[in-house]
């Protein structure tokens, strides 16, 4: 376990270093990365003394530099992003076909150090592979047509007929709390895929006529 916040008074530091925890810390030579103040270097014990600004604020306070890690929220994880496309399923050869995302925040509760936490992730990139060999990286998870093959942020062209699998990472960053404190940094960036999407790219073809559809529901085209 590397580094954690205040649960003394629960008003965390910012930039998660130098703070308090209750509850039972790993000390260094338990597999943990962060310092823990009064063990004895490498002793595989957790400290006894306890540094917290009011002693009896706390049951056990412990004091440790740097931030949580991604892998120390692992329980934590959030569900696949969902996303979707337009049209839906199918795609038309030299014209945008829609892709987006969800793009909100993702609040998440459970235990950390032995305590009630909650843990915060939100979504910053959005990494597309459309399957044809041509990928993008945008920071918005788009958004739904105004019109109809209106180009987005995140649409894309495909120029041969076939049928591809679509692919988006999601990527995030997290903060966590206790107590309803301020929120904490967490060091790293979450990747998360999403599930594919197939999509089938045809071609189409225009023509004139003389009359519309609505007049010959027969005519060429309709």
């Amino acid at each position: 376990m590397s580094a954690i916040a205040d649960a003394c008074d629960y008003n965390a530091s910012t930039d998660g270093t130098d703070v308090y925890v209750e509850g039972t810390l790993e000390a260094p030579g338990t597999g943990g990365t962060g310092d823990s103040e009064g063990s004895s270097s490498g002793s595989g014990a957790p400290s006894t003394e306890s540094p917290c600004p009011d002693p009896t604020a706390a049951r056990d306070c412990f004091t440790v530099t740097g931030p949580l890690t991604m892998s120390d929220i692992a329980a934590f994880r959030p569900t696949a992003a969902s996303h979707g496309m337009e049209p839906n399923g199918w795609a038309v050869i030299g014209l945008p076909t829609n892709f987006f995302s969800s793009g909100s925040p993702v609040i998440r509760s459970g235990t950390l150090l032995g305590g009630p936490a909650e843990v915060r992730f939100t979504p910053v990139s959005w990494s597309w592979d459309y399957g044809d060999g041509s990928r993008r990286t945008t920071s918005t998870p788009g958004r739904v047509w105004r019109t109809e093959f209106d180009e987005t942020a995140t649409t894309h062209v495909f120029e041969a007929r076939g049928t591809y699998v679509v692919t988006l990472v999601v990527q995030y960053r997290a903060e966590w709390r206790v107590a309803g404190g301020s929120w904490v940094p967490v060091s790293g960036i979450l990747s998360l895929p999403a599930p594919p999407q197939q999509v089938l790219v045809v071609g189409a073809r225009t023509v004139l006529v003389d009359e519309d559809c609505n007049e010959n529901p027969t005519g060429p085209g309709c």
